[in-house]
């Protein structure tokens, strides 16, 4: 497979520029922790919740137009725990369950059937995403404990590695067959990537930012990039970049958020983006983040 390889250094300061959305707030009910991870262009969500006094235990739902659909443990996976990370404009859901051993797989759940998708030989596989064409995407761990992305397209598994990365996450293919992720040589968060549908590589990280500190989470069908980077204090803050515009020191466009710190997830072709922010009380609320103001559940 011929690719070719940019990366982009954050070498200057870049002249900040703040974009105004209006927030959402939702809530699993009853539940201590609700992350929003996955909308599509309809504005179907999906996410996890955790329930008061259990860990880090995860619970897949759906969240459509004010309505949840718990999909674990009552619902359609029929496991203990499950996260769901995307959902596509078809309403295919993708994500991971943990089997009884604990150990975890990616699956596609389509028009009520769960598939289960595991990596050859991997020790863990999460699903990503599912394109609208049916290219499904995500990051698996191998028996050394180092993480690799994958594709998968007409039943034929393709690895993908950053070159020269030690750990490779892709989060989101877009209708062009964009690629978003981030990659990392084993310290912080790391650096964001586009693999470009032309098979070409580029590497950046947010101008001015520490070292090992961005990564890329979601690329739309515009081009448009959303990501977050970890500032010198220890909070994130997220980012939009257009893909032409990561050499550009000025291109980048920042969201923040008065009441705590967002955590951004994925973006529509709207420039909606849900997420999950923790509030000064250190509790954890899901989010839809709006650039129109005319969002309504």
């Amino acid at each position: 497979m011929k690719s070719s390889v940019l990366v982009v250094l954050s070498l200057l300061a870049s002249s900040p520029c703040m974009a105004q959305y209006s927030f959402t707030t939702v809530d699993y009910p009853g539940a201590a922790i609700t992350r929003l991870v996955g909308v599509n262009d309809h504005g179907e969500m999906v996410g996890h919740y955790i329930l008061p006094g259990q860990g880090q235990v995860r619970h897949a739902f759906k969240y459509s137009h004010g309505r949840f659909e718990a999909l674990d443990p009552a619902g359609i996976l029929g496991t203990l725990e499950s996260a769901a990370n995307q959902i596509n404009n078809r309403g295919d859901i993708t994500g991971w369950y943990a089997d009884a051993d604990k150990r975890r797989h990616g699956y596609v759940l389509r028009d009520g059937i769960v598939h289960t998708i595991d990596y050859p030989g991997a020790a863990l596989t999460h699903v990503n995403g599912v394109s609208d064409t049916e290219v499904v995407f995500g990051q698996f761990k191998d028996v050394a404990g180092v993480f690799h992305g994958f594709i998968l397209q007409d039943g034929l598994f393709t690895q993908v590695d950053f070159p020269g990365a030690l750990n490779t996450f892709p989060y989101y293919v877009n209708a062009r067959g964009d690629v978003a992720g981030n990659y990392d040589n084993g310290s912080g968060i790391g650096h964001g990537f586009v693999l470009t549908k032309d098979e070409e590589w580029i590497g950046f990280d947010v101008p001015g930012a520490p070292e090992n500190s961005t990564l890329a989470i979601g690329i739309n069908d515009r081009r448009q990039i959303l990501g977050y980077y970890r500032q010198s204090t220890g909070a994130l803050r997220t980012f939009l970049v257009g893909l032409d515009e990561v050499f550009s020191t000025g291109g980048f466009t920042f969201i923040d958020l008065a009441e705590g710190t967002v955590t951004p997830e994925t973006m529509n072709n709207a420039g909606v983006f849900v997420g999950f922010y923790t509030d000064p009380a250190k509790t954890t609320h899901g989010i839809i983040a709006d650039p129109t103001g005319r969002w309504r559940d």
